[in-house]
């Protein structure tokens, strides 16, 4: 697969859409662990995970998780990659705000559970709340590089996942997990098509 992105690239990047395309296939082989150098000299990921469990002031456990749990995805990655848990990647897992919301068009958009059912931000389906207070709007509002997960759904609908990155306000509302990663540590794009692939391999 890397042999044809490198042989077809100039004719990929010129393809409408090409570029777009381009970037979903690299971070498809990254996801699986077939991109990277497999340098051990590489900086340790084991390392990066500890010193951010030591600046939370958790146990002090790095995260590292048993990659046995993942075997049935049969995914091989490079010796120097670990399996670490979603925790410990994040600065925030939460559900968002459940007090009373309505339909009518008002300045502040909610997320509601439709609002990624089709695979990405639909603005078209979302609640709204009236007069919130500036606590609720600091405290909800949606971050670029946000990803918002469906967790209390249907097993059609279940594990899906979308990425906010618009210049719009938008808050997060009850039925949907909020995934807030540290942007230093891992590219959302790189979690989103994760969970996409696991999803589709029926782990949800």
């Amino acid at each position: 697969m890397t042999g044809f992105l490198l042989d077809q690239f100039e004719d990929l990047a010129d393809a409408p859409g090409g570029v777009q395309r381009l970037r979903e296939m690299i971070l498809q082989l990254a996801v699986t662990g077939r991109l990277g150098t497999g340098d051990c000299k590489e900086k340790s990921l084991s390392a990066i995970l500890e010193n951010i469990s030591i600046n939370q002031n958790k146990s002090g456990k790095n995260g590292i998780i048993d990659k046995s749990k993942y075997e049935k995805l049969n995914w091989k990655i490079p010796e120097n990659w670990i399996w670490s848990s979603l925790g410990n990647i994040c600065q925030k897992i939460s559900n968002g705000y459940s007090g009373q919301q309505n339909k009518n068009c008002s300045e502040y958009p909610l997320t509601r559970i439709e609002t990624i059912s089709l695979g990405f931000i639909d603005f078209n389906r979302v609640g709204f709340i009236h007069n919130p207070g500036t606590d609720i709007i600091e405290k909800y509002s949606l971050k670029k590089g946000d990803i918002l997960m469906s967790h209390i759904n249907s097993d059609k609908h279940l594990g899906k996942t979308a990425i906010f990155n618009n210049d719009r306000i938008l808050l997060h509302g009850t039925n949907l997990l909020l995934i807030r990663l540290f942007p230093d540590v891992v590219c959302p794009e790189f979690i989103n098509i994760y969970f996409n692939n696991i999803r589709n391999n029926g782990f949800f």
